[in-house]
């Protein structure tokens, strides 16, 4: 996990310790609450799924991609993948395009998944 964000999630910890009325007094153990926040950390980090870049995906299902643009007049990213027959030819060619790159790589992700020989790579 990126080391701000670990910051953050031990700073936060702290403060929480503290949101009592009154205050309570004595010693503030804090490896206790160092272990709570590793702990913390450390479910976070196995919950959120490691995504593999979308160049990376794409190879994987035999096709490369060819271009990513950004159409400012008419607000809209577009995913350009081949699939290579040969050096100069190419066997497919397809062209995704939504409002937002998230959605547009999510739609060219589930294109790909979707092929009859998905996950196989060649």
């Amino acid at each position: 996990m990126k080391d701000a964000i670990k910051e953050k999630v031990f700073t936060a910890i702290g403060e929480a310790s503290m949101c009592w009325e009154p205050r309570p007094t004595g010693v503030f153990d804090s490896t206790a609450a160092q272990k709570v926040a590793e702990r913390l950390v450390a479910d976070l980090a196995s919950a959120v799924p490691v995504e593999e870049p979308l160049a990376v995906f794409v190879e994987q299902h035999g096709w490369f991609l060819k271009d990513i643009m950004h159409f400012q007049a008419a607000l809209t990213w577009s995913i350009c993948l081949c699939r290579k027959q040969s050096s100069v030819n190419y066997e497919s060619f397809k062209q995704i395009e939504a409002r937002t790159y998230a959605e547009c790589e999510a739609k060219a992700r589930e294109f790909l998944a979707g092929l009859p020989d998905a996950g196989k790579g060649e």
